[in-house]
């Protein structure tokens, strides 16, 4: 699937490398420290369809660290998540 490319690492298990990651990404700076992650590696379904959407980093810098990049990917997955709740509220009564 389209994560596989982020958990090719021999002779380490999915579970170790999730605690890494997660290691790394608490090292990165708030933010990213500038970089945001866009998670559309498959395209987009929701809260919008675009299934030519892919993921992209923006905002890589000559000090952006792979901390960084780990804690930009995190909160990118975080606030889509959120988008997709958002999109799933009931509308506000009138």
């Amino acid at each position: 699937g389209p994560r596989g490319w982020a958990r090719e690492e021999p002779g380490r298990s999915a579970k170790e490398l999730r605690a890494a990651a997660d290691r790394l990404a608490g090292c990165g700076r708030l933010g990213g420290g500038g970089v945001l992650f866009l998670p559309t590696l498959a395209g987009e379904r929701c809260p919008f369809a675009d299934p030519a959407a892919r993921a992209a980093f923006v905002g890589i810098g000559p000090d952006t660290s792979r901390a960084d990049l780990h804690r930009a990917a995190l909160e990118g997955v975080c606030l889509h998540l959120r988008l997709l709740l958002r999109a799933l509220e009931p509308p506000p009564a009138r």
